[in-house]
C-alpha cells in the first residue's frame, strides 16, 4: 500500500543505522489494514432542535400544505410611563402603536408581496401552554397586519396594531401576546429575529400627540409563576402549525423543522480503537432520496463528538452536551433528492475514544445542520435497522502498534 511504503520511507530516511535500528524500526514494512464493519452499537433521530425559545431568529412559514410555521412574542408587561423634560408621566392615551421587527434577509425566501398578520394570542391557560396560544390565530383575533412588497422587505419593518387592543392593556396593566403570521401568493419563508439572536421585536406607541417625545417603547419579557430558569426562553418562541411527517424506523433523520439530529453510538473492537494507530475513519451512511420540500437544496452536515458520560442514558440529554462543532471534524454537504453512500470523516472521534481520558466517556457522535429551525429541508438515511446493504458502517484503516523489545 501506498500508506505503507511512505511510512516505511519516512522510517529509513529519519533512523541512523546500527544496533539501535531493530528497536527503533524493526521492520522496513508498516502493516496497514482496512477494514469494513457494522459499528453502530444504537442510532435514533432526536427532535427539538434548538431546544425551545432559543432560535436565532423565528420562522414564519408558508408552504402550501406542506409547511406552516409562526410565532409567539411575548409581552406579560407593558410600559405605562413615558418620559418627558419635566420628568415621568403616566400614560393615559396610547397613538401610533406598531411591533417592529428585524428580518434576516439573508435566511428568507419571497418571491411575492408578502402579509404579515399580528394576533393577540393570550390565553387564560397556563404559562407555558403552547398549545393553548397556537388555536387563537383566530380572524377575530386580529389586532395588525401589513402587505410588503418584495421591495419594501427591509431589514427592519413595522407592522401597525390596533390602538385599542394596545391601549387597554396599558391601562389595565393586562399582558399582551403577539402571534406573527406571514402568508403570500407564493411559497415564503421569512426570518424574524429573536431576542435570543440580539434583535428581537419591540412594541411601541406614542402617550402624546408631541412628537418631540419619544414613543413608549417595551422589550418582549415574561412575566408569572414561571421559573426565572426558562422565563428568557418563553419571551419569543417558534409554532409550528403543519409540518411534512417525520419517518421511523429504518430511517434516520437531519433538518427540518423542528430541528431534528442524529445521534451514533459506537461499538469498535477493542484491537483496533486501543491498540492501533487509526490513519483514517469514514462512517459510511446511506441516503434516501427525500422529495417533499426543497429537495435540491445543499445541506451541510457537521458531525460532533458526545461529551457525556456512560452515565447518562438519556440519548436526548446526550444529543445536547457536544463538543464544540467543527473541533476536529470536516462538513459534509448534501442534497435531500440524492441516494447513495455518503461518507462522513470521524478519524478524531476514533483516535479521541482510545485516550484514557476518554475512558469512561460515551463512544458516540451527532450529525446536525447549523440551519436548525431555520430552513425546512431534511436528509434521510437508513439506520442501523434497514437492510444489511444499507445500515451504517464504518471503514477503518488502521495499523497494529508495534510492540518493541530486545531479543
Amino acid at each position: 500500500m501506498v500508506i505503507a511504503s511512505a511510512l516505511a520511507a519516512a522510517c529509513s530516511e529519519h533512523t541512523v543505522g546500527g544496533a539501535a535500528c531493530p528497536i527503533l524500526c524493526p521492520e522496513q514494512n508498516v502493516t496497514v489494514l482496512d477494514t469494513v464493519f457494522e459499528a453502530v452499537a444504537l442510532d435514533s433521530s432526536v427532535s427539538g432542535f434548538p431546544p425551545f425559545g432559543t432560535e436565532p431568529s423565528l420562522l414564519l412559514a408558508t408552504r402550501g400544505d406542506t409547511l406552516d410555521t409562526r410565532a409567539v412574542v411575548r409581552f406579560d408587561s407593558l410600559k405605562a410611563f413615558y418620559t418627558t423634560p419635566a420628568g415621568d408621566s403616566a400614560v393615559e392615551q396610547v397613538d401610533s402603536a406598531y411591533v417592529q421587527l428585524h428580518i434576516d434577509k439573508v435566511h428568507s425566501t419571497y418571491t411575492a408581496p408578502v402579509t404579515i398578520q399580528v394576533f393577540n394570542v393570550d390565553t387564560v391557560e397556563a404559562d407555558t401552554s403552547v398549545v393553548a396560544e397556537a388555536q387563537n390565530f383566530t380572524p377575530h383575533r386580529l389586532i395588525g397586519t401589513v402587505t410588503l412588497d418584495t421591495n419594501q422587505i427591509l431589514d427592519s419593518i413595522r407592522v401597525p396594531l390596533d390602538t385599542a387592543a394596545v391601549r387597554a392593556a396599558v391601562l389595565d396593566r393586562s399582558r399582551l401576546r403577539l402571534g406573527l403570521r406571514a402568508t403570500s401568493a407564493a411559497p415564503v419563508m421569512l426570518q424574524v429575529v429573536s431576542a435570543e439572536g440580539g434583535q428581537g421585536p419591540v412594541l411601541r406607541y406614542f402617550a402624546v400627540p408631541d412628537s418631540a417625545i419619544a414613543p413608549v417603547e417595551t422589550q418582549s419579557n415574561v412575566t408569572g409563576l414561571i421559573s426565572k430558569i426558562i422565563a428568557p426562553d418563553f419571551r419569543d418562541y417558534l409554532v409550528v402549525i403543519k409540518a411534512p411527517p417525520t419517518p421511523g424506523n429504518p430511517i434516520l433523520t437531519v433538518g427540518g423543522v423542528p430541528g431534528r439530529r442524529v445521534y451514533l453510538r459506537f461499538n469498535i473492537p477493542s484491537h483496533i480503537v486501543d491498540s492501533s494507530t487509526v490513519l483514517r475513519a469514514a462512517l459510511i451512511l446511506t441516503e434516501n432520496p427525500n422529495h417533499e420540500i426543497d429537495e435540491e437544496k445543499v445541506l451541510t452536515i457537521y458531525p460532533q463528538l458526545v461529551v457525556a458520560g456512560n452515565d447518562v442514558l438519556d440519548i436526548g440529554r446526550s444529543t445536547l452536551l457536544l463538543a464544540p462543532a467543527g473541533l476536529g471534524f470536516d462538513s459534509v454537504q448534501v442534497t435531500p433528492k440524492d441516494s447513495g453512500e455518503v461518507q462522513i470523516e470521524i478519524v478524531n472521534a476514533v483516535r479521541t475514544w482510545s485516550q484514557t481520558i476518554a475512558k469512561n466517556a460515551q463512544r458516540a457522535i451527532v450529525l446536525r445542520t447549523p440551519d436548525e429551525a431555520l430552513l425546512p429541508h431534511r436528509v434521510f438515511f437508513f439506520s442501523s435497522e434497514a437492510p444489511a446493504a444499507v445500515r451504517p458502517r464504518l471503514r477503518v484503516n488502521y495499523s497494529p502498534r508495534a510492540k518493541f523489545g530486545i531479543p
